[in-house]
């Protein structure tokens, strides 16, 4: 399949709103949230007299009266990502950040979805997802510059969502590890992740990253820059681990709770959350969307701090430095009492 240009993803753009919604088109223009993803500003020629609704797949809901403008994302193709289950995944996720935020201030924040297509049934091939238009200003370009207490009331907010993620109840359709679909119902199940594993769904965290690893040590044969580490005989001893001390490791992980196989332990990971793609208002100091759930999928509440915070500084960091081991301790074993932690300077990016 070719990858169309961007002029090409405009049209295609118009197009698929003429064809799913019947709707006609004043103007596109591209956005760009993602390296991942081409995301493209859609502006109707005039507001929606009437509630549209086109495929009814799950997870969509109809686009509401009045309605002058959308957003259009399609995906570009990674080695390293699940092309066949990007979208399904992602739309799966959204609906469970919602569900988890329905009872929160932030509601609002999950763009609702309008369509989607995984590219099987699609013309064109390419996978696409119909977004509501949030407004909002990207956080990544203020935060730095913000006074502490404005970015205090920021932080708060996200944290609220992170939790709300984490204390999310699952439905016994989705108990196991690993990506988020669709059932033959409609309902949110367990499904294969967006990016590459070797097998899935997995009973365990541990199943799901000795799932990864042998995949990317599978993948590591293909690049012939590093030939798998079979030369320098490293891969001999990853293989050793693998059999031999991964489980090891991996029992030491918290779960968040004393038994990893309970629904308490399952936690919705965002996976990147980070300023970038983050909207808010800047009037009222209020989070407006949480952009690009691509990469979601169910694990432990802990694995979050692998993949997520790096522009605020709050990573799980290795364990060489006293700079960060009260964080880290924090993050993997609980923060300690909230009245004797000290006072942060405003933080910075990176």
């Amino acid at each position: 399949m070719t990858t169309p240009s961007a002029v090409s993803y405009q049209a295609l753009a118009g197009e698929i709103i003429r064809r799913e919604l019947a709707l006609k088109v004043s103007n596109i223009s591209h956005l760009g949230y993602s390296r991942s993803n081409l995301v493209y500003q859609v502006d109707l020629s005039e507001p929606t007299r009437e509630a549209y609704h086109g495929s009814r797949k799950p997870g969509t809901v109809a686009m509401p009266e009045n309605t002058g403008r959308l957003m259009i994302r399609f995906f570009k193709p990674f080695g390293t990502y699940n092309e066949g289950v990007r979208v399904e995944n992602k739309v799966a996720a959204m609906t469970v950040a919602r569900l988890a935020l329905a009872d929160s201030a932030l509601h609002t924040i999950v763009p609702q979805v309008y369509g989607w297509n995984s590219g099987k049934n699609e013309p064109s091939g390419q996978a696409w997802v119909l977004e509501k238009y949030v407004p909002g200003k990207n956080l990544r370009d203020d935060f730095p510059t913000l006074p502490s207490d404005k970015q205090q009331v920021l932080l708060a907010q996200l944290a609220e969502a992170v939790k709300a993620f984490q204390d999310y109840n699952f439905p016994e359709t989705a108990q196991s590890f690993g990506g988020l679909a669709f059932n033959a119902d409609g309902n949110v199940c367990a499904g294969p992740p967006s990016f590459q594993v070797v097998g899935s769904p997995f009973s365990s965290h541990a199943e799901l990253y000795r799932g990864l690893l042998d995949w990317q040590l599978g993948a590591s044969d293909r690049y012939e820059l590093i030939n798998g580490w079979w030369i320098s005989g490293l891969r001999d001893r990853l293989d050793r681990f693998v059999a031999e001390g991964l489980d090891g490791v991996l029992s030491k992980f918290p779960t968040g709770s004393s038994n990893f196989r309970s629904s308490e332990s399952r936690s919705l990971i965002w996976k990147y959350k980070e300023l970038l793609k983050t909207l808010y208002d800047p009037e009222i100091l209020h989070i407006t969307a949480l952009l690009d759930y691509g990469l979601s999928h169910i694990s432990i509440p802990a694995a979050e701090y692998l993949h997520s915070f790096h522009s605020i500084s709050g990573a799980l960091a290795a364990p060489y430095s006293e700079e960060t081991e009260d964080l880290r301790e924090a993050i993997l074993h609980g923060f300690p009492d909230v009245e004797n932690l000290p006072k942060s300077k405003p933080m910075r990016q990176g």
